[in-house]
């Protein structure tokens, strides 16, 4: 014989109501539990009135689709470890709440016989041992695995590390060897005005790069120090643009220069400028970095 055991079921309106309507008889806020009183014991509470403790959820190695038992920290198949110790995942199995969404499904019940539940549960208790084995083999890979990986997390920085300590270096040496040039540059070339503010602690550099453009360049080029020029792509440039290309590339004081298109003439430079308006066809020169402009005509 089965035996009755109620819990507490805070019953919906709309299923009260269809209870109701279709004549099912029910204790308000109880829902009956059936279930042989054998297949709880040892498995849930039991108190002095001889009444299981079900309120109480217990704690069951959670399972994949697979019914295989899930561990957490682990090898991932990027070859990453984890730093965390293997454990198996758990979940908390509550036979009120399973009997409740049972008893909510149509037609409603009740009376829920719990004793599959029952079955359910001390199944996966059963399988503790094997998810303790299975975690401790586990973490025995993972802890060697993470040893390995440690290592070349290491060396890998270290090389990381090496690459960037070069990058810096080679970029300290490109300034250092740039300020050189720059400097030899204006004790034999500067202004009066250049000099000064050299000579005073300043870096002067716009100056510097308006002044060495128009000693290797002439008059003719504009400097675009903050690269506001927005140049394009020339087709098919015109002789005029070839020759001063040919005679340009034999400078070796420049160190780009190509023929282009600007679609917005020179007015990026000034809007308040008189150029003439429209695009046209142009030489950008390149010189230690700062960009300088010619319209071909």
């Amino acid at each position: 014989m089965l035996k009755e055991q109620k819990i507490n079921w805070n019953m919906s309106d709309r299923i009260h109501s269809t209870m109701h309507a279709d004549g099912i008889e029910h204790e308000h806020g109880k829902l009956t539990l059936l279930f042989d009183e054998q297949k709880a014991h040892g498995l849930i509470e039991l108190t002095k009135e001889h009444e299981f403790r079900f309120g109480n959820s217990i704690e069951v190695p959670d399972l994949n689709k697979s019914g295989e038992i899930i561990l957490n920290g682990r090898i991932h198949e990027n070859g990453t470890v984890d730093n965390s110790p293997v454990t198996y995942s758990f979940t908390c199995y509550s036979i009120p709440k399973k009997a409740i969404e049972l008893a909510k499904q149509k037609p409603y019940s009740t009376s829920i016989n719990i004793n599959g539940m029952l079955d359910e549960v001390r199944s996966l208790i059963n399988r503790i041992p094997e998810a303790r084995k299975l975690a401790e083999e586990a973490e025995i890979n993972r802890k060697a695995a993470y040893k390995v990986y440690t290592v070349k997390q290491i060396e890998q920085r270290a090389i990381k590390d090496k690459a960037e300590n070069e990058r810096h270096a080679a970029i300290s040496l490109a300034n250092k060897q740039r300020d050189e040039k720059k400097f030899a540059w204006i004790k034999t070339h500067g202004s009066a005005h250049l000099k000064r503010g050299v000579a005073a602690g300043h870096s002067c550099h716009k100056q510097y790069a308006l002044e060495i453009g128009r000693l290797i360049l002439g008059t003719m080029y504009e400097m675009d120090y903050d690269e506001t020029i927005t140049p394009e792509r020339r087709s098919c440039p015109s002789v005029a643009a070839l020759d001063e290309l040919d005679i340009l590339n034999q400078s070796t004081e420049i160190d780009s220069v190509k023929i282009v298109w600007l679609p917005n003439h020179l007015d990026e430079l000034d809007p308040n400028h008189e150029w003439t308006r429209g695009g046209c066809e142009g030489i950008e020169v390149i010189i230690q970095k700062t960009y300088y402009y010619q319209i071909m005509k």
